[in-house]
């Protein structure tokens, strides 16, 4: 299969989701993890990542073998696709990934597993075959062995929501708190350390709720999504959900 280079690399960044973390001492910058794994999608190259408590995925449209299921390091990919040009060629041979791009050429070694290839799993198979709607919309989504509805939706640019994370980033602990407040219609993000604190409310979104949902959560989840248009699903204490056209994002909340 051919590749092209630009976009995979970029691909392959987002999901590793690199950004600020909490740690014991407050933030720093850290990874989701720097191993993928590469399938063949009805859509072209699904690429996953995860843990226990993340996963991550992201299409890239082409044309794609039906059997690919590798898992690659992904440091280990990408110092080779600056060197070979606009595309190359991806070719399986065994226990090997062949790139190359004419008098170019490559070996890269695949993995056996993903490190969290059970939760990849897990969360993959259901996530990745549920809808992106162009606006606000409950409909198909769902979370958990039971299908539980979430209580609502916003639609908004991941410009705007990375400003709200970012904002709150400045504060130093690692940990947030975003609330859809069905009463006012409005999505309230905020942090607080020790006695300092940031909150941020945004009005007049496009939305689709039953009631009010309050979510704690840690990591920088809008990583994944580049210059796109997001839905992001909450419900009380439950997994935010976040779906683009070409990615989505499952991160499990802190129960408080």
């Amino acid at each position: 299969m051919i590749i092209n280079t630009k976009e995979l690399t970029e691909a392959l960044n987002l999901i590793q989701l690199k950004g600020k973390w909490r740690s014991m001492n407050g933030i720093k910058n850290g990874q989701l993890g720097d191993n993928v794994s590469m399938k063949s999608h009805s859509n072209g190259l699904l690429l996953e990542n995860g843990d226990n408590m993340t996963y991550v995925s992201k299409v890239i449209e082409m044309e794609v073998p039906e059997d690919l299921d590798i898992v690659i390091e992904i440091p280990s990919l990408t110092k080779y696709l600056k060197h070979l040009g606009d595309e190359c060629e991806f070719v399986v041979n065994n226990n090997v990934l062949e790139l190359s791009n004419g008098n170019k050429k490559a070996n890269v070694n695949i993995l056996t597993t993903h490190p969290h290839e059970q939760a990849i799993f897990r969360f993959g198979e259901k996530l990745n075959n549920m809808p992106y709607h162009n606006e606000a919309s409950l409909e198909g989504i769902t979370f958990g062995k039971n299908d539980s509805p979430y209580h609502a939706c916003v639609h908004l640019s991941n410009e705007s929501f990375s400003s709200l994370i970012s904002a709150c980033e400045t504060v130093g602990s690692g940990q947030y708190r975003m609330d859809w407040l069905d009463e006012t219609s409005s999505l309230k993000m905020q942090s607080r350390n020790n006695n300092e604190n940031w909150v941020e409310e945004v009005t007049d979104l496009n939305c689709d709720f039953k009631e009010g949902a309050t979510v704690e959560f840690t990591g920088p989840i809008h990583k994944l999504f580049d210059k796109e248009e997001i839905n992001i699903y909450l419900s009380d204490d439950k997994p935010i959900t976040i779906i683009s056209e070409t990615a989505r994002l499952l991160r499990a909340p802190i129960i408080t």
